[in-house]
């Protein structure tokens, strides 16, 4: 893992993260019919969401007035099974972070030009995320709810701690874990959308301790 931390002095700590891993040259996880051995690029999967922890890292630490820490951690070995996020998530600095929320970038540079959608898991799991996304309007895309891949991503490990999770992403592709996913596919302009849309939530996201955390019940 690949971790930064910018230090507030904040009691809490929001972690912004992406994995960073891909197939390499191929692996049984590569869907190519044929020739599963070669250059994978990944470009989706996940330099995508890499480009924007790096983008994010660089708007927040513009400004100090921040109620939080923010802690912008990028995984490995997430496509060998979420060992890079499983294993932050039990490590003493994740400990020593008193983790606010996860927020997760996965996949975001094919957004749909026709018929532009943002998934979005986990927002049920905090009140703050909940009301965020209700009062969102003007939109150029539509979000999409669904926390079916919570347990299958590297939100898992934090969602099972009790943490409230945000993954972000724009779903599989024809190219998903093919050579095929590459750079000259990307939606940039989606990306810059998803963007704005993660970093306008921070100005309504105090994450303060006390700030209603949903127990299992409420979920």
């Amino acid at each position: 893992n690949v971790v930064g931390i910018m230090d507030f002095r904040q009691d809490s700590t929001v972690v912004i993260a992406a994995h960073y891993d891909h197939l390499g040259t191929g692996s049984n996880k590569s869907l190519e019919i044929v020739h599963k051995h070669g250059f994978h690029p990944g470009a989706d999967d996940n330099a995508s969401g890499v480009a924007m922890l790096v983008e994010l890292a660089k708007a927040i630490g513009k400004v100090k007035t921040w109620t939080y820490n923010f802690a912008f951690i990028a995984y490995s070995a997430h496509e060998a099974g979420l060992f890079g996020s499983t294993f932050f998530s039990g490590s003493d600095m994740c400990k020593g972070l008193n983790v606010r929320a996860v927020i997760n970038m996965d996949m975001v540079g094919r957004m749909d030009t026709a018929n532009p959608v943002v998934r979005v898991s986990g927002a049920k799991t905090d009140v703050l995320f909940d009301n965020f996304f209700k009062t969102s309007e003007n939109m150029p895309f539509r979000i999409r709810h669904d926390d079916s891949n919570i347990t299958g991503s590297d939100l898992a490990p934090f969602y099972k701690m009790g943490i409230p999770v945000l993954n972000y992403t724009t779903g599989i592709h024809k190219d998903y874990h093919k050579k095929t996913d590459t750079e000259d596919k990307i939606n940039y302009q989606g990306m810059g959308m998803i963007y704005q849309l993660i970093l306008s939530s921070f100005d309504l996201f105090k994450f303060e301790n006390d700030c209603h955390y949903m127990n299992r019940d409420q979920r």
